[in-house]
């Protein structure tokens, strides 16, 4: 197994080439493409670096065996984008499965037809504490083996998304950044394609969500000490599948929703209270707002005044 080293701005852009031409160009890792079909073949190698990752997308016009293994010390994301039959490591693989692979996995990957695919090598270290951030949980052998897909409807805005962060590496890829910079680039990266992605579990707790339940819950828990998070949890599905589904129902999120509902309370409660002996502060923490100033800026931006104001305004009799 190779190593392989991100040199910052790189870029390969091999197009329509042939397949001995490719096998020359990709000598660096430890892959071997066969082709499957009989016509002639035409595929390209189009790569960039950062730091931390390495983005590839290879266009494949007709059926190829690709097998060997990738650089350790880095974990692979792969996604083939196809209407033809698909198998990886002998197993068929479903529609819109994407596949994640750990050092020491070997790839094994054969397509009957026509693809597109894109590969996004990771540093490890770099990779497992993305994940954790973004998904709150650790990246597990585990969680390797459940069945993670695309959803649907994001399979274009997932490939566009890849592309376009290509485009801009390749553009710019003499642009002087900071450590700092590239961070956050390759966590935009990986924040889009983590939003793109579900596990089957995921999807079977998300089919059996009612959303109206979620609302239902919010309305409930305006004053309690819960969040979005340990919402999710009593409904039994991901933070980030209740985000999606409340999002979709509603065009808002439910952190959104939970937010323009404990204003409206706080406001309903300073129009009633008396200016003169009641203390803003006490009221705010109620509910579970408790930095004032950041507060009163976030109630004057929906409102159109300060809280103080709408107190002033009291129709207590």
């Amino acid at each position: 197994m190779q190593t392989l080293s991100f040199p910052t701005g790189l870029t390969i852009d091999f197009r329509n080439v042939n397949m001995e031409e490719m096998e020359y160009y990709a000598r660096a890792w430890n892959l071997h493409r066969i082709q499957m079909e009989k016509g002639r073949f035409v595929g390209s190698m189009i790569a960039t670096h950062t730091p931390h990752i390495q983005l590839m997308r290879s266009p494949y016009s007709h059926g190829v065996l690709l097998q060997g293994d990738f650089p350790k010390g880095t974990v692979l994301i792969a996604c083939v984008i196809t209407k033809s039959h698909v198998t990886f490591q002998n197993k068929v693989a479903d529609k819109h499965e994407i596949k994640i692979l750990q050092s020491g996995d070997e790839i094994d990957f054969l397509c009957n037809g026509g693809s597109e695919t894109f590969t996004v090598a990771v540093e490890e270290n770099f990779f497992y504490e993305s994940y954790y951030a973004y998904f709150q949980e650790e990246f597990s052998s585990e969680k390797k083996e459940q069945s993670i897909y695309i959803h649907p409807e994001y399979i274009n805005h997932f490939s566009e998304g890849i592309k376009e962060w290509m485009s801009y590496l390749m553009l710019n890829r003499d642009m002087t950044l900071s450590v700092l910079e590239y961070e956050k680039i390759e966590l935009n990266i990986l924040g889009h394609i983590f939003s793109s992605i579900y596990r089957k579990n995921d999807l079977k707790n998300r089919q059996k969500f009612n959303v109206v339940k979620a609302r239902d819950l919010i309305h409930s828990s305006i004053d309690e000490p819960s969040n979005i998070m340990h919402l999710a949890q009593k409904l039994g599905i991901s933070e980030r599948s209740l985000h999606h589904s409340f999002k979709k129902s509603y065009g808002l999120s439910p952190k959104q929703y939970l937010m323009s509902l404990r204003m409206h309370s706080v406001k309903q409660e300073l129009l009633v209270s008396s200016s003169e002996t009641t203390q803003i502060s006490h009221i705010i923490a109620k509910y579970h707002f408790f930095n004032q100033s950041t507060f009163t800026q976030a109630y004057k931006h929906m409102y159109g005044e300060l809280p103080s104001d709408t107190l002033q305004k009291s129709i207590l009799i």
